[in-house]
């Protein structure tokens, strides 16, 4: 049985560890029950106050370093009032420092940081003899915000990171296909399928209707697309549209629902591990459309799409997205330019006056739900942790 001591490092909020974004849950529970000793050591960028706090968060041991304090939100308010970036940096530092520190009396066989900024902080963190695993969860430099000096920024601090890791874990083929000959060895695959342990078939409880759902992070870039989406499912008789999901957009979208206050539902941030089920049990068709103009969301293999096919749910994808050839192919959904209202209210509208169309997909769907879950892929991590001698 191993006996290592592994260090997770992410800087994310904590209301997102197993709630939205339950993949470092998931991989500390595996860990934990292979024996290791696992620690979560978060930025927190929502709680004031000095120092840091030991906390349990779903069963694993976690260090919630606070970073935001009176110094901190008088820049907020006045120099760096519209400097969203540089206040991230000075909480950023506070952070490594922390880090620094704490990690100076701990063991730390691993360090393992989540994407871009928990791996640098990992660099950092001034444990030269753990090893690093790098996990990349989305393309580096390619987010919506990410253009000119700044994606090439990133792809350059990513890719001097990997140089410098034992291995990283990747979400999709594409990371490992271009990246160099000498880091692919390094690469592990661990996609983001959803848990068996909060997702499952189950008989779709109907209000009566199409009930279209948008499960996921709701992003202040994503506003066009679901006003197209509130307003075409709006003029169709029958069809109601939910938004469940938490994220810089969603005040933005709560407003944008007041304009169809019978058709249109938006109940904000869920619990990923608690809640998953009962929303896909109540969503008929997910609708999984994002812009294809930026490349992040052109080449994602979002987790929402296993967590309807786990779920038995079909999808509404976009067109040139790299995830419609497997869609089609399988006949588990729908592809449309969802930047056009018009092909849109004519997809919706041709799906709710024929429930045989949607009862294939869905038939289709449940043939493959058991291949896309978790308990399937995360044994890779016994590749990357290897025993401590």
């Amino acid at each position: 049985m191993p006996d290592g001591s592994v260090k997770m490092l992410i800087c994310d909020d904590i209301a997102s560890i197993g709630t939205i974004d339950n993949r470092p849950y998931k991989e500390c529970r595996y860990l934990i029950s292979k024996g290791y000793n696992v620690e979560i050591l978060l930025l927190s960028r929502m709680e004031r106050g000095k120092g840091k706090d030991y906390r349990m968060l779903r069963g694993i041991p976690c260090v919630i370093f606070r970073c935001r304090g009176k110094i901190t939100d008088f820049l907020a308010n006045t120099i760096l009032k519209h400097g969203t970036f540089l206040l991230y940096c000075v909480w950023y530092l506070k952070y490594i420092i922390a880090v620094r520190r704490h990690l100076a009396s701990e063991k730390a066989d691993y360090l393992h940081g989540h994407n871009l900024y928990g791996i640098l902080a990992v660099l950092l963190a001034g444990k030269k003899e753990a090893k690093r695993v790098y996990d990349m969860r989305e393309l580096i430099g390619f987010q919506a915000n990410d253009k000119g000096a700044v994606s090439l920024i990133k792809q350059k601090l990513s890719n001097f990171a990997e140089k410098r890791c034992s291995a990283i874990l990747h979400v999709h083929p594409y990371l490992k296909e271009k990246a160099s000959r000498d880091l692919q060895e390094r690469y592990y695959y661990l996609p983001n399928y959803p848990d068996a342990h909060s997702v499952s078939p189950l008989p779709k409880s109907s209000k009566g209707g199409l009930n279209i759902a948008y499960i996921g992070a709701v992003r202040s870039a994503q506003r066009k697309y679901f006003e197209i989406l509130a307003k075409a499912c709006s003029e169709i008789e029958s069809v109601r549209l939910s938004i469940h999901g938490g994220g810089g957009g969603l005040p933005e979208i709560k407003e944008l629902a007041k304009k169809y206050p019978d058709k249109v539902f938006v109940t904000g941030i869920y619990d990923a591990l608690a809640d998953t089920n009962r929303l896909f049990s109540e969503c008929d068709l997910l609708y999984c459309a994002y812009d294809v103009a930026v490349e992040n969301w052109r080449l994602a293999l979002p987790i929402k799409m296993f967590e309807a096919i786990a779920t038995g749910t079909p999808l509404i994808v976009s067109k040139g997205a790299y995830i419609e050839k497997f869609i089609l192919e399988n006949d588990i959904g729908f592809a449309v330019d969802a930047s056009n209202e018009e092909e849109l209210r004519a997809l919706i509208a041709s799906i709710a006056v024929s429930p045989n169309l949607l009862k294939i997909k869905t038939d289709n769907v449940m043939e493959i739900c058991q291949s896309f879950l978790w308990e399937n892929v995360v044994t890779v991590l016994d590749e990357v942790y290897s025993p401590i001698e």
